[in-house]
């Protein structure tokens, strides 16, 4: 009998062991959170192309409005009854002052005109023919012992929409200016240049308008200023809204069913404002045809984005041409607020958006002599060696810390509204030519380090407080000088730091 032995077949084919499975399950969810996480990479980039986008469009049409419409002419700013603030109505002695070659002086108790009430000592920064007032405007020989500079004009902040929310007007001769970039609330003293009152150079830009309706009320014998030109305004230095239009008049589209052939409809889309000329809403009252109404729903700006321009006179002698940028902010708070420090209990004021805090322009420690101060004391002044991009900002302890980061922007606002202590604390007998007593240059960020404390060194020399460096893009348009025996600034800076400032353009404007 023959027996047959059962052969076992063993299957080639196996099943998936556990460690695969979780090797699987690790590499797919590698691959959903990197494909996850450029959704919101993909979202930062469309903002940064929609604020690079905004800023090149409002930078052209803010330029080509400035000079179509000559709102920076110097007759806007001289003739009382559009600018009485400016004129002789304030200042009848010297016949009222240009803003563009002129600041008016410290607001101290012993000024009472813009040339310091015949004390030189407190008399405004000035260029050019015509720094001396209006009464003066053909004369360029000394005047209570200061004599007309040559050279570029003040830079000021020309920001007719932020006056217009305030509903308020600039008003020199009592002090009410709420300036641009303005540090005097800091606290800080600055004993260089000779000045008894140690008061820093951070005093900020005049912020000018010209942009209002005036009428002069003889019973009151004042002018009446609250009318505002809105028109003007809002149409340029607030951003319009991207309208969507509909299709050619009379005829829309099917959105129901967008593969039908086009053909008027009974009634149009209903999330696209209706801006066709057929439209009975665009009938005004006198039969005509109105753009601003779309089915009774008024096109609007879009405040999101907003500009303001901040330049100077390119020459002091001559009223025509103008240098400086357009400076567009996102979603600008307009007003005041207030700044609580909680280890000192103590409280500033400032405007809203535009934080100032103390800055060496060019921070380092190899310093290379550039020249002997005029202060008295002939100081040896120099700057860092290298340094070109270098900034370091300082605030008090207690306060928030600077919200800034890679690609916001910084200004330099350093500036002194007293004359002869402009020439004493920036003026020195050397070279490179010296740095000017009133700037605003605008710089953006390409790096910036975490807020700290100055307790450690080398920060230590700048007191109690907080610092961080930052780094530009472009070298600094000036640096902080130094005191070369003593290695420390020999003066103070302010910057200006405003998270909502997107883009800053150059431009040249010619008026008419």
């Amino acid at each position: 009998m023959t027996m047959r032995r059962a052969v076992e077949v063993r299957s080639t084919r196996r099943g998936i062991t556990l460690t695969e499975i979780l090797i699987a399950i690790m590499i797919l969810g590698i691959g959903l959170v990197s494909l996850a996480t450029l959704f919101p990479i993909g979202l930062l980039r469309l903002r940064e192309a929609q604020r690079y986008s905004r800023t090149a469009f409002l930078s052209q049409s803010v330029g080509a409005d400035l000079t179509s419409r000559g709102l920076l002419s110097k007759t806007r700013f001289l003739n009382p009854n559009l600018c009485p603030w400016y004129s002789a109505f304030y200042y009848p002695t010297y016949g009222g002052f240009d803003p563009w070659i002129q600041d008016t002086p410290t607001p101290l108790s012993t000024v009472s005109d813009w040339s310091g009430n015949a004390t030189p000592a407190n008399a405004g920064a000035y260029r050019g023919t015509g720094g001396m007032g209006a009464k003066y405007a053909n004369n360029q020989v000394t005047v209570n012992g200061l004599s007309a500079i040559p050279g570029p004009g003040l830079p000021v902040a020309y920001d007719p929409l932020w006056w217009y929310q305030q509903g308020i007007v600039p008003d020199p001769s009592n002090g009410v200016e709420f300036r641009f970039g303005d540090g005097t609330s800091l606290g800080l003293s600055d004993s260089s240049g000779g000045d008894s009152a140690s008061l820093p150079s951070v005093c900020g830009l005049q912020r000018l308008t010209d942009l209002t309706q005036t009428t002069y009320d003889p019973i009151l014998k004042t002018y009446l200023y609250s009318d505002y030109n809105a028109n003007m305004i809002l149409s340029t230095f607030v951003s319009p809204e991207d309208v969507l239009w509909q299709e050619t008049e009379g005829v829309y589209q099917d959105y129901q069913n967008p593969t039908a052939p086009v053909s008027p409809l009974s009634t149009p889309s209903p999330v696209i404002p209706d801006l066709v000329n057929n439209n009975p809403a665009f009938v005004d009252k006198d039969g005509n045809h109105d753009l601003a109404m779309a089915n009774g729903v008024a096109v609007t700006n879009d405040w999101r984005y907003t500009c303001m321009f901040v330049g100077q006179q390119s020459d002091s002698y001559n009223g025509r041409i103008f240098d400086g940028d357009v400076v567009v902010f996102e979603n600008r708070p307009f007003g005041l607020e207030t700044l609580n420090n909680t280890l000192t209990g103590t409280s500033t004021t400032h405007v809203a958006g535009e934080r100032v805090v103390q800055a060496v322009f060019g921070y380092g420690t190899n310093l290379v002599q550039v020249g002997t101060m005029n202060d008295g004391n002939n100081t040896v002044v120099g700057v860092p060696l290298g340094s070109n991009n270098a900034i370091l900002l300082l605030w008090p302890s207690g306060t928030p810390d600077l919200e800034i980061k890679t690609g916001s922007w910084v200004a330099d606002v350093t500036y002194e509204r007293r004359q002869l202590v402009a020439q004493s604390r920036f003026q020195y007998a050397g070279s490179p030519p010296p740095p000017p007593a009133q700037r605003c240059f605008w710089y953006q960020i390409q790096r910036v380090t975490a807020p700290a404390d100055t307790a450690g060194t080398p920060y230590a020399t700048f007191g109690n407080g907080r610092y961080a460096l930052v780094y530009t893009n472009t070298n600094l348009r000036a640096k902080t000088l130094w005191d070369v025996t003593n290695m420390v600034p020999y003066h103070v800076n302010a910057a200006l730091v405003s998270p909502f400032v997107i883009g800053v353009a150059p431009r040249t404007i010619v008026v008419p």
